[in-house]
């Protein structure tokens, strides 16, 4: 297994959520499945 290693300051994740309606869903889906 792959593992992904990603880092965003508070203002890149803040920008991120903000740029696109389901920012939130896209990050939140990855955290979940990347858990798993």
């Amino acid at each position: 297994m792959t593992k992904r290693d990603v880092r965003l300051s508070g203002g890149e994740l803040k920008a991120l959520l903000l740029s696109d309606e389901d920012g939130f869903r896209k990050v939140l889906q990855t955290v979940v499945q990347e858990t798993l």
